[in-house]
């Protein structure tokens, strides 16, 4: 579990026993900006405080959200290829005929 003053929600990051966290770089907001843990990991974050980019080593994870901050799709990049990772369907009713 990390720990941080600014930092109100808990969130889990799963390390093995021999992995250790070398720094945290947090950003204004209390949001992780960076940590060091091997290859390092960076997360870019949109005007709302929402996560639009991981990067971890050579590979970026971009995630593309609505108006509302919802996550539409999160797409991939490793290396040269390009890719669809995920896709969510939100709705609020259904229609049936």
């Amino acid at each position: 579990m990390l720990s941080h003053p600014r930092c109100v929600s808990h969130q889990v990051v799963n390390f093995t026993p021999s992995e250790t966290i070398g720094r945290i770089n947090w950003t204004v907001y209390g949001k992780i900006k960076g940590l060091t843990k091997g290859a390092g990991i960076n997360y870019g974050y949109d005007a709302g405080g929402n996560r639009i980019t991981k990067k971890v080593g050579d590979n970026y994870t971009f995630y593309i959200r609505d108006a509302q901050g919802n996550v539409l799709g999160i797409y991939e990049k490793n290396n040269t290829n390009f890719s669809w990772a995920e896709q969510q369907l939100y709705g609020s009713s259904v229609w049936v005929q």
